[in-house]
Parts: C-alpha cells; sequence; structure tokens
C-alpha cells in the first residue's frame, strides 16, 4: 500500500476529489455553468469582512443548488449571475448552525458581502448588502 509519508501527501488529494472542495478552499466558486465570465458581468458575494469572530457566513445554495457542504466547505467567494436569486446562507455561532433564506436582484459588477446575525436563541439572520470591498 502506501508508506506513511505517501499516504500522508495522497489522503487530501483523494478526498478533495471525492469532496469536490478545490473551487471552494482558496478560490472563488462560479454560480453559473460556461465559461467563465468577467467580473463586471457577474455579482460578487464573499464573507462579510467585519464579522464578529463567532459569527460565520457562507453562501450555502443559489436559486436551489447547493454550493459546498458540512466537510468540504463553503466558499468564501461565489460568483452569480445577474437577477433575482434566492440565496440559502450557512450560519454559525458558537453551537447554532442554521440556514436562513433570503431573494435579492444582484447586479452585475456589484460586490456584495453575505452577512449573518445573532438574534437570540441560537437563531440566526440573513442579508446581503452591496459593499465597496472587493474580494480577499
Amino acid at each position: 500500500m502506501f508508506t506513511k509519508p505517501a499516504s500522508l501527501i495522497a489522503l487530501p488529494i483523494m478526498l478533495s476529489s471525492c469532496t469536490g472542495f478545490s473551487g471552494v478552499v482558496g478560490k472563488h466558486l462560479n454560480a453559473y455553468d460556461g465559461p467563465e465570465l468577467s467580473d463586471h458581468q457577474v455579482a460578487t458575494i464573499i464573507e462579510y469582512q467585519q464579522r464578529p469572530f463567532s459569527i460565520r457566513s457562507f453562501v450555502q445554495e443559489v436559486d436551489g443548488v447547493a454550493y459546498g457542504g458540512p466537510f468540504a466547505g463553503y466558499p468564501q467567494i461565489i460568483k452569480v449571475l445577474p437577477g433575482t436569486r434566492s440565496i440559502v446562507a450557512h450560519c454559525t455561532s458558537g453551537t447554532a448552525y442554521v440556514s436562513p433564506s433570503t431573494t435579492i436582484d444582484l447586479k452585475a459588477g456589484k460586490p456584495y458581502e453575505i452577512i449573518c446575525r445573532y438574534t437570540g436563541e441560537n437563531r440566526l439572520s440573513v442579508t446581503i448588502q452591496e459593499t465597496h470591498q472587493f474580494a480577499y
């Protein structure tokens, strides 16, 4: 089989091919089919940068299509075609893990932040707002 050092190198490669997180970890993910479009043709949604340390906000679904997951992770940057989109977030805060949804009209060439906020009793809400920051 593998020697110990070889298996340590091979395991992440094998897992990445199984879970499909190559587009989730480190780079952006496109929430559309077809060739890569320029930033002027898509809306870019990023994780909220001014968030409290304990709250994380990610895009989980766009128009019913899932992107990422609990094992592969969720994209920190996701590019979406403009128009009215249904977005489901993956929000975490301490022991609360929820998936609130919202609908938003996204404009081409605009950056947006996905923001989860703690509303009490293990509840989180989500908003998506235009930002002046672009991707990090």
